[in-house]
Formats: structure tokens, sequence, C-alpha cells
């Protein structure tokens, strides 16, 4: 089973940083990991979303946040978005 790692969209007004571009996405695939993110995550960094191929979208951030193993994000998440992850998932970013 791979790694699921989630990415949701950044909701600070003015934030235009994402947690991770395409090439990382593809390299955290070669090592086997299932990225997700949120539709519209890359756009504010100029990234579209057919720039993350083969990466699961989803609608929401908490559904990435209630599916992902490990959340990458830039801000400080909502307490609801914390309170939806899994018992063991990990949150990295710059908190």
């Amino acid at each position: 089973m791979s790694l699921k790692i989630g990415v949701p969209a950044e909701t600070h007004p003015g934030e235009r940083r994402i947690p991770v571009v395409p090439d990382v996405v593809k390299k955290y695939q070669g090592l086997g990991a299932h990225v997700m993110m949120q539709v519209g995550a890359g756009v504010p960094a100029h990234f579209r979303n057919e720039a993350f191929a083969e990466v699961s979208v989803v609608d929401d951030a908490l559904s990435v946040f209630g599916e992902a193993e490990v959340v990458l994000c830039v801000q400080p998440p909502t307490t609801a978005s914390i309170a939806a992850m899994k018992p063991g998932s990990v949150l990295l970013g710059m908190l």
C-alpha cells in the first residue's frame, strides 16, 4: 500500500505559495506515493491543474485532510481541517 500525500488549497488571503510543485509531485510518485490535491490548489502559484499529472483531484479540503496520511500546507489549517485528519496522520508545513 502506498503513502497518501494530500495538498489542500491555501485559503489565507494573499497566499500564493503552494507546498509542492509538479516536479516534486513526480518524485513522490516515483517513490510510490499517491498524491491527491484539492482542485485549484496550484492556481495561485500559476500552476494549472493539468500541470499536476496523475494526481487525484478532490473538490474540498476536508476530503484531503480526511484521506491523506501526510498533509502538506503553507499556512496553518483551520481547526475544522485538523479535526478531520485521521488518527496517525501527519501535518507538514510552515506553521
